[in-house]
């Protein structure tokens, strides 16, 4: 992933010298003698501005300048078991003439052997995203929480790090041969500095999801190909963002990548081995490793939304409706005439005569909701609609009495269409969760909802490993393609331990990966 986002070459000066500069962080020295370190960082194509990917999963973009900034570094030394042994925040040079690279001024570290560790943007906003506040005698490999991911993609700020925690040691107690830079990576004239140069690639810590939308209104259709339905698509928002992370992620290549990829990484996070099995609390549970279980707010397809989040990875098995981050789409859904259901009265079917008979009851035992229009009276405001087993009602109480004619027993129509018109009773007051209770759910204003779960795979085969979820540095583009169904009522999923593969899905979307990575897939509604 070495030329995915940012290639940093960090250029660490060593050498004895009284210079003035400031102690560490820590305030201590770590061993006899001090010596002077310098960082160089090269911004790969940091004048594009991109506004969308352009090729196919796999390929890569640098992003936008404001997702590349840097505004400050971190430099991390620590030792050959990752425990922080000094921090620094050194300064940046300015006056350079290219704007693609930056480097620090020289600063004061003890003489030792060390793991370098690199953080962008830390000492700004993005510090404030955990809960844990990095130190000396703290491991570089914590589980951090985070607090609000918001921070970790502030505009001109966004979090970055190595692109692995695999760090070799490096020796800062020899010579060094290499001549200080300056921005523009040409050596310093004015009384240069002897500096070692070591190489180090950071990435972004989020990963980012875009919704490029052109087409807005679908039809859906059934299996006929008999249009059902028209599907506006309104807006979008991201589901189940990981609560913990890693600062640094590991090494690890995905068990299967995307065809004409090389090398894929899918890197195990603090959530990675955990799965939904049946918890006492399965609310709970999710509350504690994941935010955002359902979406509160969309953003439109005035242009193409773009979000952040955290690193999401998980074992096969754990690939489910709970664990996963994933898009909600936000749909009006306006059925055709044709797909409503309606029971007629002196009709033929088994239900038509049930439904005459409950007519045939009379005033004083029929109850005084039910009538021979019931079927065929759309709500007042003429969008919001009811669905009952797959089935679409134009009004509450045409749904409950279908489910009540559905569910009614008795030796005859005559006994089954009292048996209904009892439920009815029972049940046409209800609304909200006692009317999700029964199985009717309300569509209020014809909005249907959607989850499409992200693949880092798209192309991979059913539940295989490494196929969903978000990892870091990576464009994950979505396009709806097709909405061959109702969706659901609310703007989650139905069933936190469903698998993110499942038999029938009414949503189709491509994707693709930018590192930026791109992940580009088509989804069918």
């Amino acid at each position: 992933m070495k030329n995915l986002f940012l290639t940093g070459l960090l250029g660490l000066g060593i050498f004895c010298s009284c210079s003035n500069e400031d102690d560490p962080a820590n305030n201590g020295k770590l061993n006899e003698g001090e010596t002077y370190a310098q960082i160089v960082l090269n911004l790969t194509d940091s004048k594009a501005a991109t506004k969308a990917p352009t090729g196919d999963t796999g390929s890569t973009d640098a992003g936008t300048p404001s997702e590349q900034a840097v505004k400050d570094l971190t430099v991390v030394l620590a030792d050959a078991n990752n425990y922080v042994q000094a921090i620094y925040a050194p300064t940046l040079k300015t006056g350079g003439t290219d704007a693609a690279d930056r480097a620090t001024e020289p600063f004061k570290i003890p003489a030792g052997q060390y793991k370098v560790y690199v953080l962008a943007n830390y000492n700004n906003q993005t510090k404030g995203a955990f809960n844990e506040t990095l130190a000396v005698g703290a491991q570089m490999d914590q589980v951090l929480t985070i607090a609000d991911a918001s921070k970790l993609h502030v505009a001109d700020n966004f979090l970055m790090a190595n692109d692995n925690l695999v760090a070799s040691v490096t020796d800062f107690t020899g010579d060094a041969e290499d001549t200080e830079v300056n921005d523009d990576l040409a050596e310093e004239t004015d009384n240069p500095q002897k500096v070692h140069l070591v190489e180090v690639n950071i990435e972004r810590v989020v990963a980012k999801v875009e919704l490029d939308q052109t087409t807005k209104t679908i039809d859906v259709e059934d299996v006929n190909k008999n249009k059902i339905a028209s599907a506006t698509l309104e807006g979008g928002a991201l589901i189940n963002l990981n609560k913990y992370m890693y600062m640094v992620r590991e090494a690890k290549t995905a068990t299967n990548k995307p065809s004409g990829t090389s090398t894929w990484i899918y890197p195990q996070d603090p959530n990675y081995n955990k799965k939904l099995t049946g918890a006492g609390d399965e609310a709970d549970w999710l509350t504690a490793n994941f935010s955002n279980p359902s979406a509160t707010s969309f953003t439109d397809f005035t242009s193409a939304p773009t979000f952040y989040c955290p690193e999401n990875t998980m074992q096969a098995d754990a690939q489910q409706n709970g664990q996963t981050t994933g898009v909600v789409y936000k749909v009006t859904y306006t059925p055709e005439s044709t797909a409503y259901t309606e029971l007629a009265q002196n009709g033929t079917s088994n239900y038509d005569q049930i439904f005459t008979a409950i007519l045939g009851l009379g005033a004083g035992t029929m109850d005084a909701d039910i009538n021979a229009s019931i079927f065929t009276t759309a709500e007042s405001d003429g969008k919001t609609f009811y669905a009952y087993n797959d089935l679409i009602f134009k009004n509450k109480k045409a749904a409950i009495l279908y489910k009540s004619i559905a569910e009614a027993t008795g030796a005859d129509n005559a006994a089954k269409a009292t048996a209904a018109n009892t439920a009815f009773t029972s049940n046409k007051g209800k609304s909200g969760a006692e009317l999700d209770a029964i199985k009717v759910y309300e569509y209020t204003a014809g909005v249907s909802y959607y989850t499409a779960w992200v693949k880092h795979n798209p192309a991979g085969s059913n539940m295989q490993q490494d196929k969903f979820g978000v990892v870091r540095n990576h464009w994950y583009v979505l396009t709806v393609e097709s909405i061959s169904g109702l969706g659901y009522h609310k703007p989650t999923f139905e069933d936190p331990e469903a698998p993110d593969d499942k038999a029938e899905a009414n949503i189709q979307v491509a994707a693709t990966i930018k590192a930026w990575t791109v992940v580009k897939q088509e989804v069918n509604l």
